[in-house]
Order: structure tokens, then sequence, then C-alpha cells
């Protein structure tokens, strides 16, 4: 009697588990549903089973040992021919079997750690490989010499190469930096230095140049060994084209908003100039009509006639208002010369400020430039100045800027029939009607002047203010009957004084005065309730009938009120 296998098999201890199955073909199924170590085929199994068994698993699956009973060699010979691992006598189970048993599932167990280390490794390069050839970037290995040694598809595309072509070719050839030592790849490879977003020119083949972005570092093994280096190319051809889009946006964009500016600055001296020269026609027909009267005294004969001339004389020089009109005079032409020298001077720095036509190089003067533009970028300045300029002079200077036009501030007046009246806010003028104020909000002092200079005649307590400031104070201070701001000022603007107007005097008729009316938005006009949007330079007829009509308009909501 021999030995059964499975006791045989017992004796590797706890570290190999045994089990027993009634078939050979139930042993190749369960040899390829799980990791079995070893298959034995034992005594009395059909030989052609085991043959078959053999084959099944000669490929795929675990070593399979025959246990037979013939003494003759070329039996075994013949199951080593048929793909068994190893075959053992019936005679010697007992000593062989757990031998060879124990040799082949340790080499098994190590080849299909192999095998699995192997498919993990393929699967690790086939997923890199995926990666580096799916880069957005080129991709350049090169050794210690700066030859290639690997480039991805991208690299070929970008240096307008053959594919397989780059392998063994020097990387310093197509890049454009005058010493081969200066080069990233090289500063990486002898120096170990590391670079990211080295900005350089790769020249190809063709002539072509090409803006490129290098990032690169040594590469080194486990030990610490230089092997070469790594660089990642990023073509920088569509990045450049899209700056250049961008910059020539910003400078469109720059050049609107320069010439909304300057139009905007040669706009306000020019509509007070033409304002005043409306106001100066006004006055020189009042004085031609004064001086007739002059002359027609002079020509007068006879003391009586005299006399009558010397009162109508009085009484034109009365209702004409000489005094005012010749000291008011003067004034509106020394502005209208102040508002021509500005345009002259704003044309000549936005000469100086431009860029002469040409390539060549000029001269230019560093001071004039940096005056020309402060100049120029005035508007967005002046609000710290004209803050300045009123805060600096004296209260009473200050309160007489702020209401000029209207009555002094602190005048009394009293009610008809003698009861003692307040101050400005008590609109009782010497006819015993109530004055409608008006609110002015302009940030150039000039326009202002010019503005209370057209309206002076036409019935209004008029208020000036200069920065939103004063026309807030207003608005909170005073019962508002119209309010006329200007649009384009620093720190608020006219769309915001009006917002402010709405909310503080809801009752208040608004205006609104810009020199670029098609820039605002009408949902804006829309949702203030605007009265009128008007020009600048404005018409003087225009101006006086618009605020003609919102007084109107604003008396009747009282008096429905």
């Amino acid at each position: 009697a021999y030995l059964s296998p499975i006791t045989a098999l017992e004796r590797l201890g706890a570290e190999v588990a045994v089990e027993a199955v009634p078939s050979l073909e139930r042993a190749r199924a369960r040899a390829l549903e799980v990791d079995v170590d070893l298959v034995v085929a034992g005594l009395g199994s059909p030989a052609a089973e085991v043959a078959h068994l053999l084959d099944a698993l000669r490929k795929e699956g675990p070593p399979v040992i025959v246990v037979t009973d013939s003494p003759d060699p070329a039996g075994a010979v013949e199951w080593f021919r048929r793909g068994a691992a190893d075959c053992v006598g019936a005679a010697s189970v007992r000593e062989a079997l757990p031998v060879a048993a124990r040799d082949l599932i340790r080499r098994h167990r190590s080849a299909r750690q192999d095998r699995v280390a192997e498919r993990r490794i393929a699967s690790l390069r086939r997923t890199t490989r995926n990666i580096i050839q799916n880069i957005h970037s080129a991709l350049i290995v090169v050794d210690q010499g700066c030859r290639i040694t690997y480039a991805n598809a991208l690299a070929e595309e970008l240096l307008a190469e053959p594919a397989g072509s780059l392998q063994g070719r020097d990387a310093s050839e197509w890049f454009e930096d005058p010493a081969r030592a200066d080069l990233p790849l090289v500063r990486s490879i002898e120096k170990g230095e590391r670079f990211r977003g080295h900005e350089t020119v790769i020249v190809r083949a063709s002539g072509s140049r090409v803006p490129v972005s290098v990032h690169c570092g040594p590469l080194r093994d486990d030990d610490g060994q230089d092997l070469g280096a790594v660089a990642i190319l990023q073509d920088l051809t569509e990045m450049r084209r899209l700056q250049r889009q961008l910059f020539q946006s910003e400078k469109m964009a720059s050049i609107g908003q320069l010439a909304a500016g300057v139009a905007h600055e040669i706009n306000n001296p020019a509509g007070f100039i033409d304002a005043n020269l409306f106001q100066m026609e006004e006055y020189v027909g009042a004085l031609r009509r004064w001086w007739r009267r002059v002359a027609a005294r002079d020509a007068a004969a006879d003391p009586e006639s005299r006399r009558r001339e010397l009162a109508a004389l009085r009484a034109e020089a009365e209702e004409v208002d000489a005094d005012f009109v010749l000291d008011d005079l003067g004034k509106a032409i020394r502005e209208s010369r102040e508002g021509s020298e500005r345009i002259r001077h704003i044309v000549q720095d936005l000469r100086a400020f431009a860029r002469p036509d040409g390539s060549e190089r000029v001269w230019a003067d560093v001071n004039q430039c940096v005056d020309s533009t402060a100049n120029i970028v005035w508007s967005m300045m002046k609000l710290a100045v004209l803050l300045l300029e009123l805060h600096g002079l004296p209260p009473g200077d200050r309160a007489r800027r702020a209401n000029r036009g209207g009555e002094p501030c602190g005048a009394r007046r009293d009610l008809p029939g003698g009861a003692p009246g307040g101050r400005v806010g008590t609109r009782i003028p010497p006819g015993g009607c109530v004055k409608p104020i008006l609110l002015i909000v302009d940030d150039e002092i000039r326009v202002l002047s010019a503005l209370r200079r057209a309206l002076r005649k036409e019935g209004y307590e008029i208020l000036l203010a200069a920065t939103p400031q004063e026309a807030l104070k207003y608005l909170a201070e005073r019962d508002l009957d119209v309010v006329l701001s200007d649009h384009k000022m620093p720190g608020m603007s006219g769309v915001e004084i009006l917002q402010a107007a709405a909310r503080e005097r809801p009752r208040a008729a608004r205006l609104l005065i810009s020199g670029w009316p098609e820039a605002i938005p009408p949902e804006e006009l829309e949702s203030l309730a605007i009265h009128a949007l008007i020009p600048k330079p404005w018409d003087d007829a225009e101006l006086k009938a618009e605020l003609r009509a919102a007084t109107e308009g604003v008396s009747r909501g009282r008096r429905s009120g």
C-alpha cells in the first residue's frame, strides 16, 4: 500500500491548505476559479483526463505534479513532455512529494507576484504614456550631454520635426539663447538649477521663430545620481496674440476714455464762453440803449429837456442796472478769455501727450510730459483742488461764492405790513411773490458763474454748489423747487445728486445738464423722473424755457397738494 498524497502533503504544515476534489475536471475548474498554487494528480487518475488537465493549465494555471506507480523513467519523461512540473513515484510519495510541492509552490507564488508586478508596471507605463502624450505641452527628456532621449508628439509638433526623429539630437540647437551655457536645460544639467516660466524663442529648421515658456529641472535616479534633465515647453504664440488683442482693446478703451475726458474738459469752457457771449450781447444792447439816453441828454438844448432826459437816463440806468452790467461784463470777458486759454492749453497738452508719428526715437521733456498728462486727467483730480480752493477761503467769501446770484447770507426782509421776516429762506421779494429756489450743481466754477449770469433776471433765488457736499447740504437744509445738476463730476455724478434730491426733496423738479447726453442710459432718466436732459453747451432760450416749465409744474403740484 502506498501513502496517500493528501497525507504526504499535510507534512507541509499550516502554511499550505490541502483540498481534495473528486475529479480532475473539478480540479481544473477550481484551479481557474481561485488562487491555487499547486495541483497534484493522484494515483488512479485516468491518463487521458490527466493529459487534458495539463493542456488546460499549460498557459495559465498552477504547476501540476503527477503521481505514478510506474517505475519506468520513460513514463515520467512523457508526463514532463505533456507539461507536468514534476513526476513523483508512488513509492517515494512520503519523502519526495512534500519537497517537490514546497519548491513548486514557492516558485509559483514568486512567478505570480512577478506577473502581477509586471501587469501593474505595464499599466503604469500605459497611463504615463497617455498622460505625456495628452498634456497640452511639449515634453523633452535629455541626458547629461543634452541629447534628447524622449520627446512626446507635441514636442515634435512644436519643433516641426518628423515623428521619431528627435531622439539622440542635441536639444540646444533649437534655442535662440546666445550662449549654450546660458540655456536653462544646460544649467539644469550642469548646476542642478530649476526654471519655471523662463521665456525664450526657439528657431525651427524653416527659420520660423516661436516664443516658448520653459519649465525644466534636473533628472536624478533613486540614488541621487544625475541622469540629465526634463523640460516642458509651452507655445506662447496664441497667448501673445491674445495679449496683443487685449492690449489693443484696453488701448482703445483708454483712448475712448481719454477722448471723453478731453471732450468734457473742452465742453465746459466752450459752454460758459457761449453762455457769456449770449449774455454779453444782452449787456451791450442794454448799454447801447442807455448810451442813446446819454446822447439824447447831451443833445437837449433847454434846461427843462435836459432835466427830463436826465431823469429818463437815471430810470434807464436803474432798469439796466448799469453798475452791475459794467462790472459783470468785465467778469464775463475775463472768464471767457480764461475759457479760451484753457481750450488752447488742452489742445497743446494733448499734442504733447500724443506720440509723434514715425518709428524713430525722439527726445522728450519728462517734466512737460508729466504736466501735460496731469492737465489731461484734470477731470479726475480736480475735486480735491476745488475743495482746497473753497475751504481755503474766508467764511464770508465762501458764503458769497456759494450764494452768488441770490441774496447775501443772513439778509433779512420784512413781510408786508411790517412783520419781521426771516433769512433768505422766506423768499419774499419786493413784489411780494414767492421766489422759487433753484439749486445749480457743477464742479466747474466758471459754468456756475455763466449759469447764474444767464438766469439772473428769471426770478429765481439761485443757490450754487461746486461740490457734492455743498449740494447735499442745500438739499438737507433748503426747501428747493428746482435742482439743475451737471452729469459728469468727480466724487459724485449728477445722477447720484438727483437721486439724493428725489429722496430729500421729492416735490422739486430735477434737470440734468450733460456734455454727453447720449451716454446716459434712458432707464436712469425714467427712474429718476427727470424733467429734462439739457445738452452742454446749452442754448440759453431752451434752458430758460425748460426751467420755466419745470417751475410751473412744481407750483401746480404745491397748489394741488
